[in-house]
């Protein structure tokens, strides 16, 4: 049986933060949100030319995993796979060059709007997936087992 993780809905607000802030996609960035939803810390970064960047996790139990994680910051693609099921994005108003997303819930409820415009699509959509998910009930907060 796999063991759901529960993200820390504090983490998710404090990256979507982040991706507001971003100036352009952002390696580590996609690292840590990476991280966060498989529910493991950070570590490091290690490089590999030809693959691209792979970065080392280690998991509650102390094991180091190395593990490539998606371009949440480069590419919708990958942004896309972080607004949960049941949910739709939109891109309402987009203003080159700043963006703007909304995530809403098929029973009708809408993610706050983003703190900020951001830099690309991309960062746009993964801030407002992630401030969706800190908002929905699947989110832990901190503290909370």
């Amino acid at each position: 049986m796999v063991e759901q993780v529960i993200p820390d809905a504090g983490k998710l607000v404090e990256l979507a933060g982040r991706c507001e802030r971003a100036s352009g996609p952002d390696r580590e960035l996609d690292c840590q949100i990476y991280a966060v939803l498989q529910g493991w810390r950070y570590v490091k970064v290690m490089h590999r030319q030809k693959e691209g960047h792979f970065y080392a996790f280690r998991t509650s139990d102390g094991d180091k995993t190395v593990l490539l994680a998606p371009f949440y910051t480069k590419s919708l693609d990958a942004a896309i796979m972080l607004v949960q099921e049941g949910c739709f994005w939109s891109m309402p108003g987009l203003v080159q060059p700043l963006w703007d997303a909304r995530i809403n819930h098929h029973d009708g409820l809408i993610c706050l709007p983003l703190s900020q415009p951001c830099a690309t699509p991309a960062l746009a959509l993964c801030a407002a997936a992630l401030r969706a998910q800190a908002s929905s009930d699947t989110a832990k907060s901190e503290g909370e087992v």
